[in-house]
């Protein structure tokens, strides 16, 4: 129950007082002259789930309707919030430095509200930051004072700069280079300046604790180096009664094959903490590719060799779909995947 402001169990009562339990588990005791004129709202009755609200701010550069998408999506990825009633997410009102938002949850433990909120809240972070959407807060006279102070000091070297060094060597040091960048003698198929200036200019992106980074069964257009923390993985068979668990660190690349066969993933991953992966879309894959003349042809030798020899994780792809599948892991259905990658970067 909630008596005004204080919430909790009770406890016990007679006819002089009321005692509350609180979350705290501290007991408080209510003169029952007060409880009287009290407005009391009971949490238990009738039964049921319960809606709550989650608010954030959002910038006024981020389309509402990616903004409302993410929020969802982060309600989604919490198994406390249900699916029915379905989560609503609204605009709510314009602020002087950004758009705010309500995200409507129905929740059947209304007592462990706060928890699960919190799990959203998180949740809405991270999907936020890989979105781009900023969350703005209110300029203050310390921001803009703080701000002066940055702008009249001698700039440093920007710390995007050295970011991008460090996943460039992390990349140069990964599976990715070894697996898919080098030839069967290890010799990396590109000098290696080109590589890390390529690298340097992708993005990494952030995953946190429980969250997926792709489903087994989806298509799939980029892969993920493991720049820090944990993925692990779950291979679903076809029987469906069998299942292949598998975990991966820092150097680890996921999804690579989807990325260079167009076959649907193999796997589910998730981040089994927080985990900074560097993403490698199919638009980047492809100006690699451009970068030398024949590396296409090369690499597609190279890699129908290495699926050959580990033909086994690909077995129940070719059992769901043999011809279109030995085709697609052929070297000829792999050159034509990357002259369709090279096209379509050509083309925009």
């Amino acid at each position: 129950m909630v008596l005004d402001d204080l919430e909790g169990q009770v406890g016990e009562m007679n006819w002089r007082e009321t005692w509350i339990v609180t979350r705290e588990n501290i007991p408080v005791r209510i003169p029952n002259s007060r409880v009287a004129d009290a407005r009391i709202r009971n949490l238990s009755r009738p039964s049921g789930p319960r809606r709550c609200s989650v608010f954030v701010d959002a910038s006024y550069g981020d389309p509402p309707d990616r903004v409302l998408r993410e929020l969802l999506a982060a309600a989604d990825a919490v198994k406390e919030v249900r699916k029915t009633p379905a989560p609503l997410a609204m605009v709510l009102e314009y602020k002087s430095y950004g758009i705010g938002y309500e995200l409507q949850l129905w929740l059947d433990h209304y007592a462990f509200r706060r928890p699960i909120m919190g799990e959203v809240r998180r949740h809405v972070w991270y999907r936020f930051r890989r979105a781009g959407i900023q969350i703005p807060y209110p300029v203050t006279d310390q921001v803009l004072n703080d701000f002066m102070e940055r702008a009249i000091v001698p700039a440093e070297p920007k710390a995007a700069e050295a970011a991008a060094r460090r996943r460039a060597a992390d990349l140069l040091q990964s599976d990715f280079v070894r697996q898919v960048l080098s030839g069967s003698d290890g010799r990396l198929l590109l000098p290696e300046e080109e590589l890390a200036a390529w690298a340097a200019r992708l993005e990494s992106v952030p995953f946190g604790r429980g969250e997926t980074v792709f489903r087994q069964g989806e298509a799939g257009d980029c892969c993920y180096v493991v720049l820090s923390g944990r993925l692990k993985g779950r291979i679903r068979h076809g029987d469906g009664e069998k299942e292949t668990a598998f975990e991966t660190g820092p150097g680890a690349v996921v999804g690579e094959m989807s990325l260079m066969t167009g076959l649907p993933r193999t796997a589910e991953v998730t981040a089994a903490e927080s985990a900074e992966l560097l993403r490698i879309p199919a638009a980047d894959f492809a100006e690699l590719l451009a970068r030398q003349e024949g590396l296409a042809e090369q690499m597609s030798r190279l890699i129908a060799d290495r699926v050959q020899k580990n033909r086994r994780q690909f077995e129940e792809l070719l059992a769901a779909d043999e011809a279109g599948a030995r085709q697609a892991l052929s070297p000829e259905g792999l050159l034509r995947r990357f002259w369709r990658l090279l096209k379509g970067t050509r083309d925009r």
